[in-house]
């Protein structure tokens, strides 16, 4: 009785491991091929041309919006402050 039921769970434990290793390897194909959706449609369509315009933006507009908008959320960080080492950054 004792070697039909180690032979049982050897069988039981060798089934469930490999449907649970199908299980995990499908949800991760399938998680994967989400993920890079994008690309693999791009891949699969070559002939269709994708054309981004450049988009100008100037950089001290979008930095003034971006202190505003600090400056409106949490007043106390859009002051600036210097580090004891500032002399030491170069600016670009």
């Amino acid at each position: 009785m004792k070697d039909a039921f180690r032979q049982s769970m050897a069988w039981l434990h060798t089934w469930v491991g490999l449907v649970a290793g199908w299980l995990l390897f499908f949800v991760f194909v399938t998680g994967t091929a989400g993920y890079f959706q994008q690309e693999i449609s791009r891949w699969m369509q070559p002939e269709r041309v994708v054309t981004v315009a450049p988009v100008e933006v100037d950089r001290m507009i979008l930095t003034d919006r971006a202190i505003e908008r600090l400056a409106t959320v949490a007043p106390v960080a859009a002051v600036r402050r210097q580090h004891p080492w500032h002399r030491l950054w170069v600016e670009i």
